[in-house]
């Protein structure tokens, strides 16, 4: 979607550009890749933007209350204390009791429950995992595509660094009777397109730096448009790649999935034992007529329904984390498998475009064309427009097998 709006807004300046090019710059090597001005510590940036993300804390924070209320449920109920008064006729007396009660869980509950809650705490730690793992991706992409954006405005503004040299010509021309106010108006028309397309990626470029602050919570964060060239993705062979992605120990994906259907087998025995008897225990003292008695009572809490539809949504509960465990294995494999193939496709159209860059002489070739009078200024401009067309196809494949490595990578890059 990204290269596309790009490239939608590229188009709309090619045929200036074509003329800017070729007024100024015919000797120059235009299939140049933009040059980094700036050395950029890649991933130091981005473990500091991922680390300090609210989400993760939010996340943390939510897994934090979830097991104490976990470990709040699986509690002693507090004692009940009684008291009890009677009174009776003028010439028999009164009576009253006082007693206190505990109430227990069916025994073995509460171990279950601690279980129960500890494996909250591994899907506390994978979900975590996960969570980074996913913030990370996406950080990374909206900078690939910050390298991208500033790669094209530096195409861009180029051009229009040479639409005040073209304009200063024609006006000389003009007033040589060379030229006419026309293709002056041309040009002053086209440099505002160049300007609105200026403004349209630095828009993006805007939105780009407020989600990256949104993301990071570091509000600061701005990128330099000198940084035009894309960090190296290191790729590992076929084998390694499955190992990563259908391996819980490598994939926190699958090791958060895997967490969750452990928590919800263990939930269920405990909702099992959950709906077993409860007892009670207590003592009381009885004062009746003068007379005094002291003792104890013991009590048997039958099943409640509402503790077995607890069993049963336990167990629905452990059913669809099961089924979403074998959906997280599929989707694992079918992804690596796709971005294979998508960086293979792209690599081979990568190297035929550099092959076809490689030493240049397109522009100086078509340049000298035109001075000999080979070719007229219309169809200069439609051959040079086409060059520069592919430029941007090459510039936007470059883009899209950066983008498919970093996910390819999310869970074995360095970055």
């Amino acid at each position: 979607m990204t290269s596309k709006i790009i490239s939608r807004i590229l188009k709309r300046t090619l045929p200036v550009a074509a003329l800017a090019m070729a007024m100024l710059m015919p000797a120059k090597a235009f299939a140049q890749t933009p040059a980094d001005t700036i050395k950029i510590e890649y991933k130091t940036l981005i473990d500091k933007l991922v680390l300090g993300s609210p989400e993760i804390k939010s996340l943390l924070a939510g897994n934090e209350a979830e097991y104490q209320s976990s470990l709040g449920e699986n509690a002693l109920a507090g004692p009940e204390a009684e008291f009890e008064h009677q009174w009776g006729a003028k010439n028999v007396g009164n009576k009253w009791s006082v007693g206190v009660n505990q109430t227990f869980d069916w025994p073995g509950v509460y171990a279950a429950r601690k279980k129960a809650a500890d494996a909250l705490l591994e899907v506390s730690d994978a979900s975590k995992k996960a969570l980074i793992v996913d913030i990370k991706l996406r950080i990374k992409a909206m900078l690939t595509e910050l390298i991208y954006i500033n790669r094209n405005l530096a195409l861009l503004r180029d051009i229009e660094e040479n639409f005040d040299k073209i304009e200063g010509d024609l006006q000389k021309s003009l007033r040589a009777r060379e030229a006419t106010i026309l293709d002056i108006k041309k040009i002053q028309f086209e440099r505002s397109n160049n300007m609105s397309s200026i403004d349209e990626l630095l828009t993006r470029r805007a939105e780009l730096l407020a989600d990256i602050r949104s993301l990071s919570g570091d509000k600061y964060f701005d990128f330099p448009l000198e940084a035009t060239g894309y960090w190296h993705e290191q790729m590992l062979y076929d084998d390694e790649y499955e190992q990563i992605y259908t391996n819980s120990a490598y994939n926190p994906i699958l090791e958060a999935s895997e967490a969750q259907l452990k928590a919800a087998t263990i939930q269920v025995s405990a909702g099992s034992r959950s709906s077993l008897p409860g007892f009670s225990v207590g003592a009381m003292y009885l004062n009746e007529l003068g007379d005094k008695f002291g003792g104890f009572k013991v009590g048997v809490n039958l099943p409640q329904w509402g503790k077995k539809r607890r069993k049963l949504a336990a167990k629905a509960e452990e059913t669809l984390r099961a089924n979403q465990l074998a959906m997280a294995e599929a989707e694992q494999e079918q992804a690596w498998r796709a971005s294979i193939r998508k960086i293979k496709i792209l690599d081979n159209r990568r190297g035929a475009y550099e092959k076809l860059f490689e030493n240049d002489d397109f522009i100086r070739l078509l340049t000298k064309s035109l001075s000999a009078g080979q070719l007229s200024v219309l169809d200069y401009l439609a051959e040079f427009n086409y060059y520069l067309g592919a430029r941007q196809d090459y510039e936007k494949v470059v883009y899209s097998r950066q983008i498919e490595a970093v996910s390819l990578n999310r869970y074995s890059s360095e970055l």
